[in-house]
């Protein structure tokens, strides 16, 4: 899979250098972008018989940014950066509700959290300010964490657990809509490859860090709405 992402990296900037020998390349622009909606977890964090993701984190709603270079209004290459807002899994909603049970007088708060950044390449059909469907790949790094937070008697202490590791691959498709002129918003769908490596503990009572022991794949399935604006 590491030499699958070596490959993506190499087509893109190979994509990209093509681009720029061509005349009509010396037209390039700025474009931002932002994404919302859900993604859906799939697959698992170990290959461990209660390694899913969903008992973890169920989902998450991504506050997804894009910045980068359009060339000749058809070829895209920047990066992104999501931060995403975890559904907590049955797991971790049972370990508070029995660590509280188990505690009386003892608030438990239990959150989760994902973060992706990354380079990506994305190819539209149309020029901006036009129906314009798309579609790209890209390639990054993810970490999702579980943040503890136990407080009682007007004092506090907080844990988290983070699992991270290569997104090996990750394919999109879109629409942008024209709403103004160098501004688009429309549907987009993505799917991501990835695969945790590490694991690390860190807070006010304790710090570890260490490798999965058994490595396994894991997905990301998103959908929901992406807006941009060329300058």
């Amino acid at each position: 899979m590491i030499k699958l992402g070596s490959f993506l990296l190499g087509t893109c900037a190979a994509g990209a250098l093509l681009c720029a020998a061509e005349p009509a390349y010396a037209d390039t622009k700025l474009e931002l972008g932002f994404r919302t909606g859900y993604g859906i977890s799939l697959g698992k964090v170990d290959d461990e018989p209660d390694g899913e993701m969903s008992k973890a984190i169920k989902g998450q709603v991504p506050l997804w940014f894009d910045l980068g270079a359009r060339f000749s209004d058809h070829y895209y290459l920047g990066a992104y950066f999501s931060y995403g807002f975890g559904i907590k899994g049955d797991a971790v909603k049972n370990l508070c509700a029995s660590a509280e049970a188990l505690s009386p007088g003892v608030d438990l708060s239990c959150s989760t959290r994902d973060l992706r950044f990354g380079i990506q390449y994305l190819y539209h059909v149309k020029p901006p300010g036009q129906l314009d469907p798309y579609f790209g790949v890209g390639l990054g790094y993810e970490w999702m964490a579980m943040d503890f937070t136990a407080s009682a008697n007007g004092s506090s202490v907080s844990n988290t657990e983070t699992a991270h590791g290569l997104e090996f691959l990750n394919v999109q498709l879109g629409l942008d809509v024209p709403v103004a002129e160098s501004a688009a918003l429309g549907p987009f769908a993505a799917f991501a490859l990835g695969q945790y490596s590490g694991l690390s503990v860190s807070g006010d009572t304790t710090s570890a860090s260490g490798e999965v022991a058994n490595k396994t794949l894991h997905e990301w399935l998103f959908f929901g709405l992406r807006g941009t604006f060329v300058l």
